[in-house]
């Protein structure tokens, strides 16, 4: 069974092809203010690749360091705060854990 990822449309994918665009032009309007230096996205499901975006520079100096399909970005550390955040509030409600404040 081949294990790889297939690109597909997102309407095949069950998502809003308009939304994707919308959410990409927001990127390039920030790299072209220089709010952020570039970005480097790939949307999925499953394993599916419905979409990508790759524009700007991998650092703030816009000098030839463009970002291409192989950058990563480090976002450790908004990742913890993004992913636990909501697994604790969820376990809040629940039950399954207690709050120290209460």
């Amino acid at each position: 069974m081949n294990q790889g990822l297939y690109k597909i449309s997102p309407t095949k994918a069950g998502m809003d092809e308009q939304r994707l665009k919308n959410a990409f032009a927001i990127l390039s309007r920030e790299i072209e203010i220089k709010n952020i230096p570039g970005a480097a996205v790939m949307i999925g499901r499953g394993n599916y690749i419905v979409n990508s975006f790759v524009s700007g520079y991998k650092v703030d100096s816009y000098e030839n360091y463009l970002v291409d399909e192989e950058t990563i970005f480090d976002c450790a550390s908004l990742t913890k705060v993004v992913v636990t955040i909501p697994l604790v509030l969820t376990l809040l409600e629940q039950g399954r854990i207690a709050s120290v404040l209460t």
